[in-house]
């Protein structure tokens, strides 16, 4: 969605990739890369199993592909993406209030200015909710206190 609308915005020699004829191209290259993606993920973290006792993961064996390089650049993708998300929403923002200067149209510009507000507020909250996420994986891993029962 974000590379469609930078396309829409502010490469419009890019629409047509997004085009009805070519949607189906599009989609399967996103579906691609999603699911090269998860594979690699899977194939490099390491194999963990649920311990009942202590509520914890176990990291018991390796990854199945143990390569620490594509470890850490799966990670740092999985980390970037979010960031590269909000950088692509502020050109965005940055090429409609251009767009809206050069127009300079004056009925119903503050609404179409709280419209633009809302797109950036809505990348915002995807970037938090998807470092959100990468950080649960990194606080997934606490000690159980049996004095508390947590």
């Amino acid at each position: 969605m974000t590379i469609n609308r930078l396309a829409v915005f502010c490469i419009p020699r890019m629409n047509c990739v997004f085009t009805l004829k070519n949607t189906k191209w599009t989609l399967l290259v996103t579906w691609i890369v999603i699911l090269a993606m998860t594979t690699f993920s899977i194939l490099l973290s390491p194999i963990r199993k649920f311990n009942k006792e202590t509520l914890n993961y176990d990291e018991d064996e390796e990854a199945i592909i143990n390569d620490a390089v594509l470890y850490q650049i799966s990670e740092s993708i999985d980390y970037c993406i979010p960031f590269l998300i909000i950088s692509f929403y502020i050109v965005i923002y940055i090429a409609i209030k251009r767009q809206r200067r050069v127009a300079r149209v004056e009925s119903a510009g503050s609404m179409r200015s709280k419209e633009d507000r809302r797109l950036l507020i809505q990348a915002f909250i995807i970037t938090f909710l998807l470092e959100l996420c990468n950080l649960m994986k990194l606080t997934g891993s606490y000690d159980y206190d049996e004095s508390t029962g947590w």
